[in-house]
Order: C-alpha cells, then sequence, then structure tokens
C-alpha cells in the first residue's frame, strides 16, 4: 500500500472533522430586540442551480479575483439574546436578481482579514480558497463568525461550552441559533435558508448542500459513506455501523500477546503489566518534532512509542486472512495505579509485514517493513472513568474499571500483517499532561506533578482489552 496515497484518502474520509453538521429550511422565534427590519427582497428565486460564475475556479488567483468581482463583503455585530455581540462577516453575490441560501461557518480560529473592503489575500488563502471554490461558482452567501470571545466578537469564551440548562442561558447552539435568526431577517438576497459547515472537503459536501439548500434534483445520499482504508476502497452502506458487524473482544495475554481468546486461569504469576509514567517526560504523540500538531500523525509509524519502557505493547499472530473492522472500537481497562489520577491512552495499530515494499517514488524515505501504522487512538482521563460531571480519585493499589470508546473506524488488516493495541499514559502535546494528583490540572502548580506506577490487570477476573466490530474475516 502507498501510505501517501492512504494518508490523501483518509483526510477526504474523516467524519469527526468534516460534516455538514446542520441544515434548516427557515429561522422562526422571536426576532432580536435590536435586530434591523429585514432590507426588501424582490429577487426572484428561479434558476437556484444557474451559477453565478461561469467561469472555472482552478488556482487561488481565480478565486480571489472572482470573488471581489462578484461578491459584496459586510461586516455585521450580531446581538445575542444575553446582549453580547458576534463578530460576523458575510459575502453576498452582487447578482440581486435572485436569492441565494446562507452557508455558515463559526469558529474560534479568526476570519481575517478584517475590514469590508478587505478580501482575502490568495497568499494567506484562509478557508475561502481550499475549501468552496464551487460554492463560489454555484451561489451562496458566505458567512463566517468569531465564536464568542474570540477576536472580534464580545463575551467570554469557553473551550467545549457546557450546554445551557437554565431559561436565558447561553451556549453554541443559542449562539448559533441567534445568529441564523438574525442574518435572515438582515442580510441582503437570502432565500431563508442556512447550512452551518465544519472544516469538511467539498467533493463530499457539495451534493448534500445543493441538494438540501437549492434543490436540486440529487439523489439522497446514503447513511453512510465511508472509505475503507487498508483496501483504499469506497463503500456505502444502508446503517452504520453496517448490517452483519459482530463484536469480538480482544484481550491482552501474558508475554505482550493479543489474542481472541479468554485470559487463561494462570498464564503467568503477576497477572498484569506495570510501567512508569513520568509527567515531565511524557510520550509524545510522534517521533518527528516541530511546533505545530501535524496531520500525518494518524498515520504514523508507532515503532517509537513500542520502544520506549512507559509504553505498553500487546502483539497479535500474524493474520491468515484479511479482517475487516467498522464502526466504534470499545477499550476496557483493569489498571490500578501508585497515584490518585492517570490517563490511559489506547493505539490500534496495523503492523506491517518484515519484506513489504517501500513505496515508489519515496521522498519521505519511508521504510515500510515492520511498519507500525496507527488506525485509530483515543485518550480517557482517569477520574472522569464513572462519569464526566463527577470526577473521582483513584485509590492507590485499588484495581478499577476504565472504559471508553475510540472513534469509529473502517479499516482492513490485510492477510500477512499483524494487530497491535500500545497503552500508555500521555500523548503529548495532543492531550496535556496529567500531573497523575487527583487535582484541578488547569491549576496545578510543578509540586503537583509526580511520577507513578501504573498497573494494567489482565486476569480472567480483571481482563483487559478492546472489543472491535468485524465485517468480515476471521481474528
Amino acid at each position: 500500500m502507498d501510505v501517501r496515497s492512504w494518508r490523501s484518502m483518509r483526510l477526504l474520509a474523516r467524519p469527526s472533522w468534516g460534516a455538514l453538521c446542520l441544515t434548516v429550511a427557515a429561522c422562526g422565534g422571536a426576532p432580536s430586540k435590536t435586530a434591523a427590519e429585514a432590507p426588501p427582497n424582490t429577487a426572484s428565486s428561479e434558476a437556484p442551480l444557474t451559477p453565478v460564475i461561469q467561469a472555472e475556479l482552478s488556482d487561488p488567483a481565480s478565486i480571489v479575483a472572482a470573488l471581489r468581482e462578484h461578491y459584496t463583503k459586510y461586516e455585521y455585530r450580531i446581538p445575542m439574546r444575553d446582549g453580547v455581540r458576534l463578530f460576523t462577516m458575510a459575502y453576498v453575490p452582487k447578482d440581486r436578481s435572485r436569492t441565494y441560501p446562507i452557508l455558515m461557518t463559526r469558529t474560534p480560529y479568526g476570519v481575517a482579514p478584517y475590514g469590508p473592503d478587505a478580501y482575502v489575500d490568495e497568499k494567506k488563502p484562509g478557508f475561502l480558497l481550499h475549501s468552496i471554490a464551487m460554492y463560489l461558482r454555484s451561489g451562496y452567501i458566505l458567512v463566517q463568525q468569531d465564536v464568542r470571545g474570540c477576536y472580534m466578537s464580545e463575551g467570554d469564551f469557553v473551550n467545549v461550552r457546557p450546554h445551557a440548562t437554565v431559561k436565558g442561558g447561553v451556549d453554541e447552539s443559542t449562539d448559533a441559533y441567534d445568529t441564523i435568526d438574525w442574518l435572515v431577517k438582515n442580510v441582503p438576497a437570502n432565500s431563508g435558508k442556512v447550512g452551518v459547515r465544519g472544516g469538511s472537503y467539498q467533493a463530499i459536501e457539495f451534493p448534500f448542500v445543493q441538494r438540501y439548500l437549492k434543490g436540486a434534483a440529487i439523489p439522497p445520499p446514503p447513511e453512510a459513506w465511508v472509505f475503507e482504508t487498508g483496501t483504499n476502497e469506497w463503500h456505502s452502506y444502508p446503517s452504520w455501523p453496517p448490517a452483519g458487524v459482530k463484536p469480538v473482544f480482544v484481550s491482552f495475554h501474558a508475554g505482550g500477546k493479543l489474542a481472541a481468546s479468554a485470559v487463561g486461569a494462570k498464564e503467568d504469576e503477576a497477572g498484569f503489566d506495570a510501567y512508569v509514567s513520568d509527567p515531565h517526560k511524557p510520550v509524545p504523540y510522534r517521533a518527528k518534532s516541530g511546533v505545530a500538531v501535524d496531520q500525518d500523525y494518524m498515520t504514523d509509524d508507532q515503532r517509537f512509542a513500542a520502544r520506549r519502557t512507559d509504553v505498553l505493547t500487546y502483539d497479535m499472530a500474524t493474520l491468515e486472512n484479511d479482517v475487516t473492522i467498522a464502526g466504534p472500537i470499545e477499550a476496557s481497562l483493569w489498571v490500578s495505579t501508585t497515584g490518585t489520577d492517570a490517563d490511559f491512552v489506547v493505539k490500534v495499530i496495523d503492523v506491517y509485514p518484515s519484506e513489504h515494499p517501500d513505496p515508489v517514488p519515496n521522498p519521505a524515505g519511508v521504510h515500510m517493513g515492520g511498519y507500525q501504522q496507527l488506525v485509530r487512538a483515543e485518550i480517557m482521563r482517569g477520574k472522569f472513568r464513572n462519569s464526566f460531571e463527577k470526577p473521582v480519585p483513584f485509590e492507590p493499589g485499588e484495581p478499577a474499571l476504565v472504559r471508553f470508546t475510540l472513534p469509529d473506524t473502517f479499516h482492513t488488516f490485510r492477510a500477512g500483517h499483524r494487530i497491535m493495541v500500545q497503552v500508555q499514559s500521555s500523548w503529548f502535546p495532543l492531550a496535556d499532561r496529567n500531573p497523575q494528583t487527583f487535582t484541578d490540572i488547569y491549576r496545578a502548580t510543578d509540586s503537583d506533578f509526580h511520577t507513578e506506577t501504573h498497573r494494567i490487570h489482565r486476569t480472567a477476573a480483571m481482563p483487559s482489552g478492546i472489543t472491535m466490530g468485524v465485517l468480515r474475516g476471521k481474528i
């Protein structure tokens, strides 16, 4: 397999990073108290599929030029129900002979350049040039907003703001609702239809938007349209996970073995594997150092981690046939620790045969023989093992069950490969360091950080392992 092509296709398929998350036909509810009356709308909604821009937009320069020629930029400070104003910009087609649906993105990362005359620069493309050229051509009102407390928006930013549970409270959904309500009443030439989008790749998303916001005669998409890594094939399914998936518990065994069999009564005297975790020397998320998070880590070679003494590795025998897994992966760990808190990272890995050929060409110098390709990984902060609302400490030396779900996957481990699971207690800087003391980590001081020893138990009474949904093949 060519890892480079796997990476490019994997990015297209990532469900958690790129989904059209909301569409509405119109926004109801009471208008904002400070909202102006909607401008008179005399435009026709006919021929919504006729492109606003006839020319192809094939490069950054042509996209920037088309944006300036065919769109007018507006800036607004939209009042929320608590009086906080959120900075919002809208690019509206200059052709007002018809109306257009709104496509909105809300972000904490800034919507620069700011100023009604400041259009995006092809040298600093931002969101427009790499994701929505088709929307520019087709004709949409493109809206971007700084979320509450970020950049030009008022208020306080709360990372992963909790859902408002009291009347009059605010959260991301109320801010989105109030914004949509204001937009459909105030932005010129809008059709009253709004889509809210994330950072998705346009080839997958565009037909969906055209169907639901412009009424294009496009067949409804399947429930699941997914890319199968390992074989590099697209599939569509009427349900997800697909029908026929069978849960298989793969357990940890003595000697670093991984198998779909129950743990024996006396595999070894200890019945656990232990490692020392030092928060001052955390396990990095990848071998290569850098100042930014590189998305290539999602397929990175994990041999660097397997060599560390603070990472446990469990390895399955060589597969005699292809094994395809689909859906979420459930991690179940019986753990104990000398401390009062700990993180647990579970990584599912595809190990290539030692004789696997290198890709051609190979500019990065990747050696595929024995490559340990990351398939899925997730982290769980131990104090939240029972609930996120009520964290509880570990009792030093007392075993406790830590269960959590890894993101969905659709991957085929090819015949001749091996399935591996790694367990560790840091994943820096993807996750902040756990001081391994039950405390408010945001306010932890240097004295709160301690080196501790963690055990992963693997007995018949306390089995540890992962549950995978097997769609095809036998483990």
